[in-house]
């Protein structure tokens, strides 16, 4: 009986390594098979692996960001971490949109980098500028029969151009971030966007802004509200002005040796300052020379002879000025003569005409092209027009 009881159990031990032989075969067989073929996808809390995730994220035909309509979306756990554009109205500004969507058509990134530049902010700032200097008649600040308008080329260059109201930049540098600016809008396409934009809510903006503005009128010296007739007035006084500067800006956006004679008038203004420095400086150097000679008990020959070559010097100095003076006048004149004679009648101061085209210079100089001053003009001139019409509805 103990014999049988033996041989049983080695029969159980010879069947259990035989069992565990054949699965350590076949787990073998299965692990030969992955290293060959890979892993199968698996799904483990609902999370497919890297490659199931990537084919449910594989963009469409038309690029636009979105997942494929015939793929279920995943959950976000089961997505790699990988950048993907924001949905517009989550984007921070145009400029961050045109960045990140690089699909988008180069005029839209145009237009999208002109909108974040150039804001809301800078039209209403603007409309509310021209209502400020305007100044109706028999008011303090202009008793006359007529209203007038003090707005020009200068103030508004100072205003837009150095503080930069309501144009957003990134750059820390003011210098830089002008460039900037002017750089990308000095563009016909952005500044026929930009007038697209804008052109009619700016007038509509400064006639909303004209009927909430006071001034300070004469009889009876009070402030008051402008009337029906006052915004009328002022609409037609900025409407000439405009006109003035688009004939300025399209003479010399279309005339190739203007350019060439507003370089000359700035360099004879440069020499005529020259010139007045070395005339101080010799005036300065013989007025010491005159006290060192009064204050000596005994002038010597080498001091005579100091003294007169001083005022030898400071007359050529004197001549050198007045010539450099005659040659600017010169030069100014003619460059006047031709920007007159190009633009028609135009009323503006001769300072203005000549900051304008010392303006425009600077932008062709520093490689904005004359196409976009030629367009500057032809908005400048339809905003005139909508000015007028606008007045014209007004006046009834």
């Amino acid at each position: 009986m103990e014999k049988k009881i033996q041989f049983a159990v080695v029969l159980a031990a010879l069947a259990a390594a035989v069992i565990v032989a054949v699965y350590l075969f076949t787990q073998s067989r299965k692990i030969e098979v992955i290293e060959k073929q890979g892993p199968p996808a698996v799904e483990e809390e609902g999370n497919r692996t890297a490659e199931a995730a990537d084919k449910v994220l594989e963009p469409s035909a038309n690029a636009t960001g979105r997942q494929d309509k015939d793929v279920p979306e995943e959950p976000d756990a089961a997505k790699p971490k990988r950048a993907e554009p924001k949905p517009a109205e989550q984007q921070p500004d145009a400029a961050a949109e045109a960045r990140n969507v690089t699909t988008q058509k180069p005029e839209k990134v145009e237009s999208g980098l002109a909108k974040s530049m150039v804001t809301p902010r800078f039209v209403t700032d603007l409309a509310e500028f021209v209502v400020a200097r305007y100044h109706p008649p028999k008011t303090v600040d202009n008793p006359d029969p007529q209203g007038t308008s003090t707005i020009d080329f200068k103030t508004l260059n100072a205003r837009y151009g150095l503080e930069l109201i309501g144009l957003r930049q990134t750059s820390p540098n003011l210098r830089k971030a002008r460039e900037d600016i002017l750089t990308f809008v000095m563009d016909p396409k952005v500044i026929r966007f930009l007038y697209d934009q804008y052109a009619d809510v700016f007038v509509d903006t400064v006639v909303d802004k004209a009927r909430q503005a006071e001034k300070r009128f004469l009889d009876p010296k009070e402030m008051r509200k402008l009337e029906e007739r006052h915004i009328e007035e002022l609409l037609r006084l900025n409407a000439q002005y405009i006109d003035n500067v688009a004939e300025v800006f399209k003479a010399l956006g279309k005339n190739a040796s203007l350019p060439g004679m507003v370089e000359s008038y700035l360099q004879a203004e440069k020499d005529a300052v020259h010139a007045n420095f070395v005339l101080n400086q010799k005036q300065n150097e013989l007025a010491v020379m005159q006290k060192e000679i009064a204050a000596a008990e005994q002038t010597t020959d080498r001091m005579q002879m100091r003294l007169q070559k001083l005022e030898e010097d400071k007359e050529s100095a004197a001549q050198d000025y007045k010539e450099a003076i005659q040659h600017r006048e010169r030069t100014r004149q003619r460059l006047i003569q031709i920007i007159q004679d190009q633009a028609g009648q135009i009323r503006l101061e001769t300072h203005e005409i000549l900051y304008i085209a010392e303006w425009v210079h600077r932008r062709i100089s520093e490689g904005e092209n004359s196409p976009a001053i030629v367009v500057g003009s032809e908005v400048l001139v339809d905003l005139a027009k909508k000015l007028r019409s606008r007045a014209a509805m007004i006046s009834g």
